[in-house]
């Protein structure tokens, strides 16, 4: 998803639900077809967001690669290698570019997204509140 735009939903709405359409980077624990809960944490020399696969946990688990080294040389999953603890499964991702994610959620949201309209989130609600009155007066 084009980077402004998602990080302009983000900052209307707080968080949002994703599917992952590929690795978030190259040692992320997520991966292609995983649902996390997005945020948007600000700006360093990248824009950086929380990736929180906590609510998803089930499903994320039947996914998760068997990639990572283990002592002894063999590969495993990031919990057995102790990357990550299956109690508090997110990561903070850094981004310059696209970010490879769907906005999954429901409703509105998903209507705004897909009409590929240019004005913010905001501003789309309010002309479809707009629009939706009228139908009735």
């Amino acid at each position: 998803m084009e980077i402004n735009k998602l990080i302009s939903i983000l900052k209307e709405k707080g968080k949002v639900l994703v599917k992952l359409l590929d690795n978030p980077w190259d040692e992320a624990w997520g991966e292609k077809g995983m649902i996390a809960e997005l945020s948007y944490l600000g700006q360093r020399s990248e824009h950086e967001f929380l990736y929180d696969y906590n609510k998803h946990k089930e499903h994320n688990l039947t996914i998760q690669g068997h990639d990572w080294w283990l002592k002894g040389g063999a590969t495993g999953t990031a919990f057995e290698a102790g990357i990550m603890k299956e109690d508090n499964i997110h990561e903070t991702v850094y981004h310059s570019d696209d970010v490879p994610v769907e906005i999954i959620e429901n409703g509105f949201l998903a209507e705004y997204i897909n009409s590929g309209c240019k004005t913010s989130y905001v501003k789309w609600l309010e002309d479809k509140l707009t629009e939706m009155t009228k139908k009735y007066e």
